[in-house]
């Protein structure tokens, strides 16, 4: 018998073709919203770049009368957030899409839970409840990272503080990845969002929470990247961006395990240094493996393997590969290469410990193991943290 689990969520119905936001008005028709209002929440650049054009003209095809709000110019907080949700609600849509990377889509579920529950963003922590009348919603990402259009999860700010929400209905009716959106995407980001898609993958193979499917499907999204990123951001192989648009989408879905250590990391440094989220996940990912390395030796096996396809693959050489890799894209490889004084270290260990406290990391995080780990992080020595790490044991 295959190893038990409870739940693993998805989207309805995955579109993954060039010209698929084309298709998201008839989609919704199938799964039942009749012509109507749409309300579409974007990034901005995606607008200013004409990349709501086809979404529009499918939505107008298909008698949808819609309404664009596309002033997502950063993470999502309490001011955009309620002034996308007071035009939705002026505007009473009978369906929601969101259009762009990580803030625009989270942005999108948040709109639609704040529009139907009538709630403030600030009322909203942690696990919140399934709503009645709950709007259909279709996503599409215009990034190759963040995954959310095959998470429950939304992340924004408020009053300038972190935060996190969890409901199943944030799952789209239809997730429609359009690799024409990301064929022109810039180097810097596609590398930045990539590596935050491979934290992804990797962190939740480690998670205490994984199970066979966030195995099989982070397992894939890691290997996608690991081969493709050097095409896509370095060459510019819009065939390889397009791949890793559907990496991104399996590394949301091992999200159903949840993230470990590396993401912790990355909130505090990324913070303080000015960071791209996924420059910092990319920084944390070598010494978030080493960290965790001491449970399962086994896992750690199938780890490299599933990511290398060689069965006699090493993790802590993958760690340094990856590491190579970041470099190589022309993102941080040590915290000292982001000007971070590593007399702030005691400082960054206890906001983790104290703020982003990962229950699901298969080791203690502790206060004298994780200031070794971020002393070797600061100076880049992806090897000494790993024999750091050993002499720590588990």
């Amino acid at each position: 018998m295959y190893p038990e689990f409870e739940e693993f969520f998805s989207p309805r119905q995955l579109m993954y073709r060039a010209g698929a936001s084309a298709e998201v008005g008839r989609v919704l028709r199938e799964w039942g919203v009749t012509p109507g209002r749409v309300f579409v929440v974007a990034d901005q650049v995606v607008e200013e770049l004409g990349g709501l054009e086809a979404l529009k003209r499918g939505l107008t095809e298909q008698g949808h009368e819609y309404e664009v709000f596309a002033h997502i110019a950063g993470e999502p907080n309490d001011d955009i957030v309620e002034r996308a949700t007071a035009a939705a609600r002026a505007f009473a849509p009978q369906a929601i899409v969101g259009v762009g990377g990580g803030s625009a889509l989270d942005s999108a579920k948040l709109v639609n839970y704040l529009t139907v529950s009538g709630q403030q963003l600030s009322e909203l922590v942690g696990a919140i409840p399934s709503l009645p009348g709950f709007l259909p919603m279709a996503l599409v990402p215009t990034t190759v990272g963040t995954g959310s259009e095959a998470t429950r999860v939304a992340m924004f700010s408020v009053q300038g503080m972190k935060r996190a929400v969890v409901c199943r209905q944030f799952l789209p009716v239809v997730a429609a990845l359009d690799p024409d959106l990301v064929a022109n995407l810039p180097g810097p980001v596609v590398a930045a969002t990539a590596l935050d898609a491979l934290a992804h993958a990797i962190e939740s193979m480690q998670s205490t929470n994984r199970n066979a499917f966030t195995m099989l499907v982070g397992g894939e999204a890691a290997r996608i990247i690991f081969a493709r990123l050097r095409a896509a951001a370095l060459d510019g192989d819009a065939a390889a961006k397009g791949d890793l648009l559907y990496a991104a989408y399996l590394g949301g879905l091992a999200l159903n395990a949840g993230v470990v250590l590396g993401h912790s990391l990355s909130y505090v440094v990324a913070s303080r240094q000015g960071l791209s989220h996924g420059s910092g996940c990319a920084l944390a990912l070598p010494y978030t493996m080493a960290y965790n390395s001491a449970v399962e030796p086994e896992l750690n096996r199938k780890i490299a393997e599933l990511v290398t396809g060689d069965p006699d693959a090493d993790l802590e050489q993958l760690s340094q590969e990856i590491a190579t890799l970041t470099g190589e894209v022309a993102l941080p490889t040590s915290m000292a290469a982001t000007g971070l004084d590593p007399a702030r270290i005691p400082e960054l260990v206890a906001e983790v410990i104290e703020s982003f406290p990962r229950p699901n990391n298969p080791v203690e995080i502790t206060t004298e193991r994780l200031t070794r780990l971020l002393e070797h992080m600061h100076t880049g020595d992806v090897a000494a943290a790993w024999a750091a790490m050993r002499e720590e044991g588990a």
